[in-house]
């Protein structure tokens, strides 16, 4: 029973890591990236604060779709290689992500809160190792953020017709980003 119990604990994992299910949409997965996060010193310090990594894995789009608050909903997650575990979690709501100067378009950063470990508010840094990777996921950033500003207003909380169509409309930006020329 423990086994059984274990086995199904890990398929919820992998659903969930691949944005299957019932209750969830996947939308986009972008390639490997390198999440940081801005861990200020401790107080009375000079420290000002550093940037600590997290790991690397996928960045998913998700979107929820089981009834109830947060239906048509979208969601930016970033799970670990190889272990599922989860880095970062969160719905883009009202964050804007800044290209980080030091890294020629590779890079961002934005503040959230963030449901991965705890709901405190947390400064990320993502890093892609070319500029069209780093370009597809603002673009995917930012229409998560028109979505969800819409569906939080109550414009556009999808049906099954609606979710087809935002499907096809990510679809086609992955598509577009995919077929131009990369230097």
């Amino acid at each position: 029973e423990a086994t059984q119990l274990q086995n199904e604990i890990i398929l919820k994992k992998l659903q969930r890591a691949n944005g299957e299910g019932d209750e969830v949409q996947l939308l986009h997965t972008s390639s490997r990236a390198k999440l940081f996060e801005y861990v200020k010193g401790s107080e009375g310090s000079d420290d000002e604060g550093t940037w600590v990594y997290r790991g690397e894995g996928q960045v998913k789009f998700i979107r929820s779709l089981e009834e109830g608050y947060n239906r048509g909903m979208i969601r930016m997650e970033l799970t670990k290689n190889c272990t599922l575990e989860v880095l970062m979690c969160h719905e883009v709501t009202h964050e804007d992500a800044k290209p980080m100067n030091s890294n020629k378009g590779k890079a961002y950063t934005w503040i959230c809160k963030d449901w991965a470990y705890n709901t405190t508010k947390k400064t990320f840094a993502i890093r892609f190792n070319d500029s069209m990777q780093a370009l597809e996921w603002k673009q995917m950033f930012e229409q998560s953020k028109i979505n969800n500003c819409n569906v939080r207003r109550g414009v556009g909380v999808p049906d099954a017709a609606a979710v087809d169509d935002v499907t096809s409309t990510f679809k086609s930006l992955s598509t577009a980003t995919a077929a131009s020329p990369s230097k």
